[in-house]
């Protein structure tokens, strides 16, 4: 069984140090998403993401495991259970991108309010 972690579950860690002490800790993977200090930058990965998804994938020892990705600047913002918002396609795109890049077979995982 190949276990990951979280990166928020070390809110006051960097994402550096997170994956330093969840490889220290055993941990297979890391799960990468935009909250506390490990927090990836969400501008940078919706602007540019095989770049920045090349540049998580070098500072890490860990594969990544999956990406939370969120829609909107809260769970609020783009309800993905109402009308369709063409920026959530633009969004996933850029997301799906950065997972290709940054992950290898990262999983996506995308949150929105129901």
């Amino acid at each position: 069984m190949n276990l990951s972690v979280s990166s928020w579950s070390f809110p006051h860690l960097t994402l550096v140090e997170c994956d330093a002490v969840a490889s220290a800790l055993g941990f297979d993977a890391i799960d990468l998403g935009f909250f506390f200090e490990p927090a990836l930058d969400k501008t940078r990965l919706l602007a540019d993401p095989e770049t920045y998804g090349a540049a998580v994938a070098r500072e890490l020892k860990l594969p990544v495991a999956n990406l939370f990705h969120l829609f909107g600047d809260d769970l609020i913002d783009r309800n993905l259970a109402g009308p369709a918002n063409p920026q959530n396609l633009e969004d996933l795109k850029s997301a799906l991108a950065f997972a290709a890049v940054g992950g290898g077979g990262v999983g996506l995982c995308a949150a929105g309010h129901d």
